[in-house]
């Protein structure tokens, strides 16, 4: 089952105790909730959660600052990070993703991997037709160098994150300061330290950002795609109206 969902979130966004509701509302009552804020929104988040701050099953972490693109990489690269986290099968989501009123899958369907979110490429093939078809090809049957699968809305395996960083932390080299913690752990699929992971084409099932699927689990803000227009914007829509309900776009 899954045991617990996290988001990092230090602004104060509109939107931010909306989403948390949302995902509160979408997953078993028996999941625990990990909120990481800064100073900036802790106020707010502690009226609208006050109540549920007393159940036991929502945490919420001070980081005491307020978060830089970077620092949000850095702390999930961080041991003590997943630590602080209970149970094993997690939920990370953001404040622009949402899961789909609509879709034919569940969150079960994806409990036996130990990392798995939208599959994104180093090239923005959507708006190249030639392209699109050619990978549109390969995602049933192989895994391309290119991948990664997006942290945004990913489901992993805590056990997994803190045995990858371990590992690279006796065998590793140092990382580069501006690195990215879903391309991090995306590489430990490609090395020899593998995590079990599904294939692009199931992994698009999870949650729709690039690559299009009619009726993801999950979206991560795919209304900032060029390419998010047409027949297949309208499926999506149909399938999340979360995009209009929560984001009103």
């Amino acid at each position: 089952r899954l045991h617990s969902a996290v988001i990092v979130e230090h602004r104060p966004l509109p939107l931010l105790c909306k989403v948390i509701r949302h995902f509160m509302s979408r997953t078993p009552n028996t999941t625990y909730f990990w909120v990481f804020h800064g100073p900036d929104n802790a106020d707010m988040l502690h009226k609208e959660f006050r109540r549920d701050l007393k159940t036991g099953r929502f945490w919420m972490f001070n980081l005491q600052s307020n978060v830089s693109k970077y620092d949000y990489q850095w702390l999930f690269l961080n041991i003590n990070f997943w630590e602080k986290i209970a149970g094993n099968n997690l939920l990370c989501f953001q404040a622009d993703t949402a899961l789909c009123k609509n879709s034919q899958h569940t969150i079960q369907e994806f409990l036996m991997w130990d990392f798995v979110g939208a599959p994104c490429t180093k090239f923005r093939f959507g708006g190249n037709t030639a392209m699109e078809k050619i990978m549109r090809k390969k995602l049933p049957t192989k895994r391309w160098k290119d991948v990664h699968y997006n942290g945004g809305l990913s489901m992993r395996k805590r056990s997994k994150m803190v045995e990858a960083l371990r590992f690279h932390m006796r065998f590793g080299t140092p990382l580069p300061w501006h690195v990215y913690e879903d391309v991090f752990f995306s590489s430990r699929m490609w090395s020899g330290r593998k995590l079990q992971i599904p294939w692009p084409n199931i992994a698009r099932r999870f949650c729709f950002e690039y690559n299009f699927y009619p009726t993801p689990l999950g979206i991560h803000k795919p209304w900032e795609r060029n390419w998010f227009f047409g027949e297949e914007e309208a499926k999506i829509r149909k399938n999340c109206p979360e995009i209009r309900t929560i984001f009103g776009k």
